[in-house]
């Protein structure tokens, strides 16, 4: 073997070498981190693994108790929201939280939308606390979609009385407006339900 081989090998063996210790290294780390999980969970003792199950069986409970008050008109997403008992029940991944309809203050209304012809991207906010008189937050609300519009995004923002904001999120998309009529209707009965609760009935 002569020394310009002998070179070739060395030169490329190295960075191949380095490349297999990282790779080791990165196997070995992501190993160690199940481990630990693994543990973790271990650790806990039958008489606290009873009682976390008890404790989601009992959330799971009251869950299904408390959904039970809302119609099933009244579902928008995950959520639902019902001024007829002056209730909303929001929930995101598996969290839920239940609020009087005289907890919020406001509310932002959703919609996130381009068009295929101009390729402008168009939004839209509403605050509902700042609406002049009991139909304003609802005029033209759902109403601004058009032809070759695509709609992206479709639901409200509301806040409560301690600052915190909650969004109801009914869409999430990519859908031509002149196909989702339905969507579209059921959202402007959200946005209105939003109004009652703020301003009062709507006649």
């Amino acid at each position: 073997m002569d020394d310009g081989t002998l070179f070739l090998i060395i030169f490329l063996g190295i960075p191949i070498g380095i490349g297999l210790l990282i790779g080791i290294i990165g196997i070995v780390t992501a190993i160690t981190s199940v481990e630990r999980e693994y543990d973790a969970t271990n650790k806990l003792s039958p008489e606290q693994r009873r009682q976390i199950k008890e404790r989601e069986k009992r959330e799971a409970q009251e869950y299904r108790k408390v959904k039970k008050q809302f119609g099933w008109n009244d579902k928008y997403g995950e959520c639902y929201v019902s001024n007829d008992i002056g209730k909303i029940l929001w929930v995101k991944n598996g969290r839920w939280i239940l609020f009087n309809a005289n907890d919020v203050i406001a509310y932002n209304v959703i919609e996130r939308k381009h068009n295929e012809t101009s390729h402008n991207g168009l939004g839209r906010a509403i605050v509902g606390g700042a609406i002049a008189g009991p139909i304003g937050a609802i005029v033209g609300a759902g109403t601004g979609f058009h032809s070759g519009d695509v709609i992206e995004r479709l639901g409200v923002v509301f806040t409560t009385k301690n600052g915190s904001r909650y969004e109801i999120l009914e869409y999430e998309g990519n859908g031509r407006a002149e196909k989702m009529e339905s969507e579209i209707r059921r959202h402007n009965r959200l946005v209105r339900t939003f109004d009652e609760i703020l301003n009062g009935k709507i006649n």
